[in-house]
């Protein structure tokens, strides 16, 4: 088992311990390393209309960047909220939804790293995108705050 298949197993535990709705959604991580999240949102347990649920997608991408903040600062041990966010809902989504964070900015990150430290908590912009089918479905931004316990 490589690092990141391991990453990725701890990654799937940690979500089902801490957010409940992932087991009931089957909401899956497909990978996960320090820089990047993805998981699958299954269209079997997330349909309406014969597409991707709105609610689902929302809750999915807002936890990608949950799990993206996660891994970002472990030391939090799940403490990290959403402060704010902004969703755009694209086209359609027929097939299950890719749903991927990554991390480009290594100055924001250095800056939230820093700020966790020094003050006990720190906020980070995630963007999260939802793609079904190869194309891009969803788009989402959230500030997420971690805080020291």
């Amino acid at each position: 088992m490589n690092a990141d298949t391991v990453c990725a197993q701890i990654l799937q535990d940690a979500l089902l311990r801490y957010i409940p709705a992932v087991r009931t959604l089957g909401i899956r991580v497909l990978t996960a390393d320090p820089r990047s999240v993805s998981l699958l949102l299954p269209l079997a347990e997330n349909a309406n209309h014969h597409t991707l649920f709105g609610g689902s997608s929302a809750l999915a991408a807002t936890l990608c960047g949950w799990a993206m903040t996660h891994l970002l600062c472990p030391d939090a041990d799940g403490n990290i909220v959403i402060q704010n966010s902004k969703i755009r809902y694209l086209r359609p989504a027929f097939s299950d939804g890719t749903v991927s964070a990554r991390i480009t900015d290594e100055a924001a990150v250095a800056q939230f790293h820093e700020d966790f430290v020094t003050k006990g908590k720190a906020k980070i912009d995630i963007a999260v995108e939802i793609r079904s089918g190869g194309e891009l479905a969803t788009a989402f931004e959230g500030r997420y705050v971690a805080l020291k316990r």
